[in-house]
């Protein structure tokens, strides 16, 4: 029977301009992603998009789950459509 280890994938990370890997899930791993939040600590609003994507794969339209979402100034925005 497979374990099942909680861990935190991403800890207070800076978003950048462009797409950029944040976690690569390791070999013979699977990996279930239970909550994700996006923290704007700025003063200013930011604009996120993010994708879930496949081993070898490249961020694209079909892979995106948040598009072009504003978040506020000290909004911390879940992202449900990460979980699964």
């Amino acid at each position: 029977m497979a374990q099942r280890l909680p861990k935190q994938l991403c800890s207070g990370a800076q978003l950048t301009a462009s797409a950029a890997p944040y976690y690569t899930v390791p070999a013979n791993t699977i990996t279930t992603i239970s909550a994700c939040s996006l923290t704007n600590s700025t003063a200013t609003a930011c604009t996120v998009t993010m994708h879930l994507v496949p081993n070898g794969g490249s961020a694209s339209a079909a892979n995106m789950i948040v598009s072009a979402r504003t978040v506020a100034p000290g909004e911390t925005y879940n992202v449900a459509s990460a979980i699964g």
